[in-house]
């Protein structure tokens, strides 16, 4: 079963990748890890790309980019009142 990793904090996000890459680093095979985490089939492989050109840091969480709210907290409360 694949888990909706969108629905974890960053903070829990960038730990899973951490323990999922060091598993395999451990000898735990990239399929066993994947079902494991749920994880979906090609992203073990991306993730231990990414450490291993760039180290272990790369997973960490990237700032989040998008655009700034529009309403603000007022605003928000009054529209779900109505």
């Amino acid at each position: 079963m694949k888990n909706d990793a969108r629905k974890l904090s960053t903070e829990e996000q960038h730990l899973i990748r951490k323990i999922a890459v060091q598993r395999v680093h451990d000898g735990e095979s990239a399929a066993e890890v994947t079902r494991s985490f749920g994880l979906g089939s090609r992203t073990i492989f991306t993730w231990l790309r990414l450490a291993s050109e760039k180290g272990i840091d790369a997973l960490a969480p990237k700032a989040r980019t998008g655009r700034n709210r529009t309403l603000s907290d007022l605003e928000e409360q009054e529209i779900k009142r109505s």
